[in-house]
């Protein structure tokens, strides 16, 4: 039999308020010891330890979450781990640790929380060892929770902690780079971010989540706040001719909100009128769909994104609903679009916002040859196309506009590319692409004549045959 010692050290802040993803202090060049850090840096670099992450944020007063960290992917219980526990400072209500330091052994998750959801983590991770296959004779448990008192940022005393989130974080736990800061959404749990609940992160790192929902659970994501991602130090002007040089952003793979994991998400994501995202970076996302989504997706508030090779929406997963954009979509960047959708659509793509596309560093349209001189390579790069779909769209496709005197409108639809850029690309890659018909719901205007739903023209209709090559 192979033993295996895992030691654990940790040292946690959860700060479920301001948001930002804190550089790490070798980012200012201040090392720790001799030895070089693993390749993610994190307490995943040792084989088998798995991170899960769940974060509770509702309205302007809950700001809290669970940690959950695995010491290996088995049944924890019936395989223990060599383990030990000291006490640095502090009165810290660690729960679990007599009998870790009488036995020297681990038998389940370490959850770290808020101080008063200690008993209630306790019970989630009693319920996630006692139902695991194996543990069916098991009349004993010992669960290490770990805390700290986010009450300054948070309604502690209303202990939002539920036991049925601390099992989804341990299920949701995963290997690899572990997302620091604020991050991950509440799973099988209705994420609402309501106007004043901002989520704002600064930081030259890449990989900054706003809201991370998992695949396989369900409930809704709904955003009436601010997400913002931003560089902390942002392209320069290299060359002092005054205006700035290289990449569009410093940071890279920044996304508001991301849907993906395995399975589908059941569930609407819904960017309220009032809400907003605002993302800088290269290779990012205001929102992107990675999974399938059994639901809908709507933006009604304005989304921009500056960075190259990006999109504002991001659509991978098949989505069984609508895809309903009415707000702002604003992108600069080379190669960067507003709307990027390769899975098939269950019911219409509905436009009626304003959208803007441009892979310039510059405004308005060029009045003098000297100003034409100025520009730099970098100043003048074409964006990617506005909007492309390349999946079956059931509902058809639709950019509103006002056409009669009874019908009602959210707004009109617009398109707006600076550079050589098309703004629609419809095409097929891999299957082929089938657009359905479009129906406009019946409008209550008229109490004389019958309301019912009406076939409107397509923008495209019909079957585009798949290419290798569609360009």
């Amino acid at each position: 039999m192979r033993f295996y010692q895992l030691t654990i050290t940790l040292f946690f802040v959860l700060n479920f308020s301001s948001m930002q993803a804190q550089d790490r202090p070798r980012t200012y060049g201040i090392p720790f010891g001799d030895l070089p850090t693993g390749i993610n840096n994190a307490i995943t670099d040792v084989p088998g330890v798995q991170v899960g992450q769940i974060t509770n944020i509702r309205g302007q007063k809950i700001r809290t979450g669970i940690t959950a960290i695995l010491a290996h992917q088995g049944n924890i219980f019936q395989q223990k781990v060599p383990a030990a526990i000291y006490l640095g400072n502090g009165f810290g209500k660690l729960m679990g640790y007599s009998q870790v330091e009488e036995l020297g052994n681990l038998e389940t998750p370490i959850v770290l929380t808020n101080t008063l959801s200690v008993p209630i983590a306790a019970n989630g991770v009693i319920r996630y060892v006692l139902d695991q296959k194996g543990n069916e004779e098991v009349r004993s448990v010992n669960p290490l929770i770990g805390e700290t008192n986010d009450g300054r940022l948070n309604d502690i005393r209303s202990q939002p902690i539920t036991p049925k989130q601390v099992v989804q974080a341990i299920e949701a736990a995963q290997s690899g780079k572990v997302q620091e800061g604020n991050v991950g959404a509440g799973t099988d749990n209705n994420i609402t971010i309501e106007n004043g609940g901002d989520i704002d992160i600064v930081t030259d790192d890449d990989g900054s989540r706003g809201i991370l929902a998992l695949g396989g659970n369900s409930g809704d994501i709904t955003v009436g706040g601010i997400i913002s991602i931003s560089d902390e130090n942002g392209p320069t002007d290299d060359d002092e001719d005054g205006d700035l040089d290289g990449p569009s952003a410093t940071g890279g793979d920044r996304i508001g909100i991301l849907v993906d994991g395995t399975g589908a998400f059941v569930g609407n994501v819904t960017l309220e009128s009032n809400g907003q995202i605002a993302i800088e970076g290269n290779q990012s996302h205001a929102i992107s769909i990675r999974t399938d989504l059994d639901g809908s997706l709507t933006a009604g508030g304005p989304m921009t994104l500056t960075g190259d090779e990006s999109s504002v929406v991001d659509v991978r997963g098949n989505v069984s609903g609508d895809v309903t954009l009415t707000g702002f979509i604003g992108a600069q960047g080379e190669d960067t679009s507003a709307v990027d959708v390769t899975g098939d659509i269950g019911g219409a793509f509905y436009l009626s916002g304003t959208v803007s596309v441009s892979g310039y560093r510059f405004n308005g349209r060029p009045t003098s040859d000297d100003f034409l001189e100025t520009l730099d390579e970098d100043d003048i790069a074409q964006s990617g196309t506005a909007i492309t779909l390349a999946g079956s769209i059931a509902g058809g496709i639709l950019f509103d506009a006002p056409t009669e005197v009874d019908r009602g409108v959210i707004g009109v639809a617009t398109i707006s590319v600076r550079g050589s850029a098309p703004a629609l690309h419809i095409t097929a890659s891999g299957s082929n692409t089938v657009i359905g018909e479009v129906i406009q719901p019946a409008i209550e205007d008229d109490p004389e004549t019958e309301d019912v739903d009406e076939s409107v023209d397509a923008v495209a209709l019909g079957l585009y045959p798949a290419l290798i090559n569609p360009y």
